[in-house]
């Protein structure tokens, strides 16, 4: 097994060991849940920095060319701060700024309108690269690697800015991920990186955060200690909230002199790491109980891959008779869990079902929770929080 990308420690212990699962993000109209591709989903932690990777001989592996799903709608309510703190790292209208894994180029569409002109992007999804093409920005439709960075730079001369956002924690080997980052960009250059906090998910007991496409887990420390490992030492490292979640954006120069005041501290500890597991089964335990006893049908909120993990990971694939959602793509189908469970709106859900046990799933949308449980409650439906059962 490789040692661990962020501090180099060679020893790892079990974090979570799921087995075979589906893979999120399908939905079926016909066929058999069984159609679906499955993954592996086994975890360890490094017992030195708390670095958490998926087990590598099993990792998920992803051909991101194929991939088309936009990020138009996860924009975070903090961007406008995060192009401002671009701005007060120096950089004016006219410098290079290169968007590694710039999806359909809607960051790059927020830069620009701030007066960012000089603009290229990095995305292997066919799909999204011709998406981000198509609204006038530079983009380069292949994964970005320290072989391919020489190109970029070829191209384009060294970057004055490199942004990476919900990128990193995507690729199964991220030191050649920063390395390639760094060969981008001019010296003193500034790089930003924004991935989950993965103390969210320990504290919180948040185990629906954990994705078959996210290979790799930060915290602040081991975030910090990847960059400085690879010559980009980070002057800024913050935590903050976006919905149900919790990010960290980390600013860095490459070949700068860190400021370790500046950087986020840690919130879990080892011995948190190394508990959770069992925190999360006493848990699941509680919940299971209250569902056994609970009426039918059983209405889980939310059909995406945070629903689809945590039904999974709880045990509860086959206890589930329906789901709600209003997406589109996903109303109106069926998600690979159990037998294939049917996906309502959230209008046929009010209106047809009129007894069972609504599950408050839909972590990150409280309001549109509350909405359903208030309207079902009138008609004798009970609700159970699966974060509320003592």
């Amino acid at each position: 097994m490789p040692d661990c990308s962020c501090c180099g420690g060679a020893s790892f212990k079990p974090f979570f060991e799921f087995g075979l699962l589906p893979r999120t993000g399908f939905y079926l109209t016909d066929g058999n849940p069984s159609d679906v591709p499955k993954a592996q989903l086994n975890l360890e932690y490094c017992t030195t920095c708390g670095f958490i990777r998926q087990v590598h001989d099993a990792m998920t592996k992803i051909d991101y060319a194929e991939v088309e799903r936009g990020t138009a709608q996860q924009l975070p309510h903090y961007t406008d701060d995060i192009i401002q703190s671009i701005v007060d790292e120096g950089l004016s209208p006219h410098d290079l700024i290169i968007e590694v894994g710039c999806n359909d180029g809607s960051f790059l569409k927020a830069l620009r309108a701030k007066g960012f002109d000089n603009l290229a992007g990095v995305e292997p999804s066919v799909s999204l690269s011709q998406s981000a093409g198509a609204n006038g920005f530079r983009v380069e439709a292949f994964p970005l690697t320290p072989i391919n960075a020489k190109l970029i730079v070829d191209k384009y001369g060294l970057a004055d800015a490199v942004v990476c956002r919900h990128t990193l924690e995507h690729v199964p080997v991220p030191e050649d991920l920063i390395t390639a980052i760094a060969k981008l960009l001019k010296p003193n250059g500034i790089c930003v990186i924004e991935v989950p906090d993965t103390d969210w998910i320990i504290t919180q007991l948040f185990v629906h955060e954990i994705w078959d496409e996210h290979v790799s887990y930060f915290r602040p420390s081991s975030l910090n200690l990847l960059m400085q490992r690879h010559g980009l030492e980070a002057s800024k490292l913050s935590t903050i909230r976006f919905r149900d979640t919790q990010n960290l954006v980390c600013f860095a120069r490459n070949g700068g002199e860190a400021a370790s005041a500046n950087i986020g501290q840690d919130q879990s500890t080892l011995a948190d790491i190394a508990d959770c597991s069992t925190r999360w089964a006493a848990m699941v335990d509680k919940l299971q109980t209250a569902i056994a006893k609970a009426p039918r049908p059983i209405v889980a909120i939310g059909a995406s891959h945070i629903q689809i993990n945590f039904l999974n990971f709880a045990g509860l694939a086959d206890q589930v008779d329906w789901m709600i959602d209003d997406d589109p793509r996903k109303s109106g189908r069926r998600a690979p869990i159990g037998a294939g469970v049917s996906i309502l709106s959230t209008a046929e859900a009010i209106e047809n079902i009129s007894s069972g046990t609504v599950l408050k799933t839909a972590f990150p949308y409280p309001a549109w929770m509350d909405k359903i449980t208030k309207a079902m409650a009138l008609k004798g439906v009970i609700t159970i929080d699966p974060f509320d059962l003592g």
